[in-house]
């Protein structure tokens, strides 16, 4: 179908780049968290570590602990900036016909498997490898702390991950119903979206 709007492949074309440099620093974080988080803790666990280090172990492991929340706030919102992306993507590509990149994005693996879920198994347990460091002096409640720090954070990741199965951005919603009788597939309010997207 032709684009009516002249404006259209400019707004897509910039909402690919955004997507890509999203989903590329997503991953970024993904891998080097842990390598970071490894290195860090094999070095505070050597042998050779100084006094210093061992005795400022609950500083040391408040502020890895903290620090890792602040990057996976910004995972959260990331997945939203992508849920969004992909829907306003998706509806273009029904709009025009064509099956671009989000229209025929595979769907997650087992109806769950997807980067989300691989970002819900990492930052807990990030967050539990630090719960640990910081509670270091108190080894067996380091343990229990830094197991229910990791499954605290799973369930709430997995959670999360659900929910956001059904979300459908709001702004894309009142765009589609705006330019609905311009031809966009479907007519209703989501524009024959499914608003069920992976990351």
């Amino acid at each position: 179908m032709p684009n009516p709007n002249p404006h259209l492949q400019s707004a897509y074309d910039q909402l690919c780049e955004s997507y890509r440099a999203i989903d590329d620093m997503r991953m970024k974080l993904l891998g080097a968290l842990p390598l970071a988080t490894g290195t860090g803790i094999f070095v505070f666990l050597n042998k050779d570590a100084g006094p210093l280090l061992k005795e400022n172990s609950l500083a040391i492991g408040i502020f890895g602990f903290l620090v890792t929340v602040g990057l996976a706030l910004y995972e959260i919102y990331g997945i939203r900036k992508c849920l969004a992306l992909i829907e306003t993507g998706t509806a273009i590509e029904k709009q025009w016909d064509v099956p671009g990149q989000f229209l025929t994005r595979p769907d997650a693996m087992l109806g769950h498997v997807n980067e989300p879920l691989a970002g819900g198994f990492i930052y807990p347990a990030v967050l539990a490898a630090w719960t640990f460091v910081a509670l270091y002096h108190w080894p067996r409640e380091a343990f229990w702390a830094a197991t229910l720090v990791f499954f605290s954070g799973l369930i709430f990741s997995l959670g999360f991950n659900l929910k956001n199965l059904g979300w459908y951005s709001p702004q894309l919603r009142e765009w589609e119903n705006k330019h609905s009788s311009r031809g966009l597939p479907g007519g209703g309010s989501r524009g024959g979206v499914s608003g069920v997207v992976d990351l």
